[in-house]
């Protein structure tokens, strides 16, 4: 999950992971076009946080995937301006 959603422009994306692993997030805007690709390393298992900056995006809905060791989770946010 994110929060602020709706945000300006950054959010912090929530996620819990079972098992360590590398983790990787991945934003996409509504029509599917990848907007940003993050390398976030190899984290334990557990809750962690990440801090999106949406500066250099437009006003509209983004959605987020997070890869880790195979595992997939998705979300949805909204950046307004």
């Amino acid at each position: 999950s994110n929060h602020p959603n709706p945000f300006n422009p950054s959010t912090t994306i929530r996620y819990m992971l079972g098992m360590p692993g590398k983790v990787t997030l991945t934003i996409f805007n509504a029509i599917g076009q990848q907007v940003g690709k993050f390398d976030l390393g190899n984290k334990e298992r557990g809750l962690h946080e990440y801090r999106f900056d949406g500066s250099g995006l437009t006003s509209g809905v983004y959605l987020y995937r997070i890869d880790a060791g195979g595992a997939k989770a998705t979300g949805r946010m909204l950046l307004i301006r």
